[in-house]
């Protein structure tokens, strides 16, 4: 099917739509489908165990849901150098039920774009007890890339575009990261029992940049990993304004990342762990945790045995 078909299907569609298991691949090996969610409140569902070769959602509107069923996505960024997301969320949201895989990608998911304004929020939700793993993210100059699949701008000749390769923001080969201007807000949700893992990232496992805000919201029950990657969360470059990373009676973990497990700037980032929390920052191979106000209720947080420091420029309550 053609671009314009898929989007005549999407758009007229009513209840659930099933996406078939297999290559998205278009016209040659540098064009891909992309599931457009316009309308809102749209549901979208993968085929149980499927594997998928770079499909990709755009997510345009509110109250939309994905379920994954087990499914895998490939991004195909060692073979055609790839540089879209599986999931980009310009603005709007998008729910994640069931369990969800995003290999070889340059990166798995983006919030915001690059033009984004104060009035448009990017909202990925992982649902209670969905796990979502995002493996593999590289840069394109890492797998032998010289040109990029897109000319280095995700939907490009759009209004939502973003750049991904040519902005010079350092955040390529990162499992999650945002784009904006400085207005975007951009959250991540893991919702109680649900599982976030990001790990065997070349770039971090969030990077925020361009954002007036960014939040990360661990819920009850629920376990997040950002282990293995270049750094764990980052936002110290194109500077975003506040971060708030909310552990509720949750487990972060960040550990052996090769660099920095979480930096900041002297901005209002917030580390938050609360009601029999447990959060690790140990051997990560920079700096455990710069640049954050940290705040500790009835928790545990072990900053230990990284490189360099284990928690330099905070303010501990």
């Amino acid at each position: 099917m053609t671009q314009e078909e898929v989007d005549a299907v999407i758009n007229d569609a009513t209840g659930t739509i099933t996406i078939q298991a297999g290559d998205y691949g278009i016209e040659d090996e540098k064009n891909h489908i992309k599931i457009n969610l316009k309308n809102g409140n749209q549901t979208v569902q993968l085929e149980e165990s499927g594997e998928y070769n770079r499909l990709m959602f755009v997510v345009l509107s509110d109250g939309n849901t994905l379920e994954a069923n087990g499914a895998t996505i490939y991004g195909d960024v060692f073979t055609v150098y790839n540089q879209s997301p599986a999931i980009y969320i310009p603005y709007g949201s998008l729910e994640l039920e069931g369990n969800l895989t995003i290999d070889d990608h340059d990166y798995g998911v983006i919030l915001g774009f690059t033009n984004g304004t104060a009035e448009h929020e990017s909202v990925l939700t992982l649902a209670e007890s969905a796990e979502l793993n995002i493996v593999n993210c590289k840069k394109i100059s890492d797998v032998g890339g010289d040109s990029s699949y897109d000319g280095g701008i995700v939907c490009r000749d759009t209004d939502y575009f973003s750049y991904v390769d040519t902005q010079g923001d350092g955040t390529c080969g990162s499992g999650i990261t945002t784009k904006g201007q400085g207005n975007t807000r951009a959250k991540v949700v893991v919702s109680p029992n649900a599982e976030l893992s990001v790990t065997n990232n070349s770039g971090a496992g969030i990077f925020s940049v361009n954002a007036d805000n960014f939040t990360l919201d661990i819920q009850p029950g629920a376990e997040v990993d950002l282990s293995g990657n270049g750094q764990g969360i980052c936002m110290n470059t194109d500077y975003t304004g506040s971060v708030d990373v909310n552990v509720d009676n949750a487990a972060l973990t960040i550990t052996d990342n090769s660099s920095n497990g979480i930096t900041g700037q002297s901005l209002p980032y917030l580390l938050d762990i609360k009601n029999d929390s447990t959060v690790t920052v140990d051997n990560n191979g920079g700096i455990g945790i710069n640049n954050f106000f940290i705040q500790v209720s009835d928790s545990e947080l072990s900053v230990s045995e990284n490189g360099s420091h284990g928690a330099t420029n905070v303010a501990l309550d």
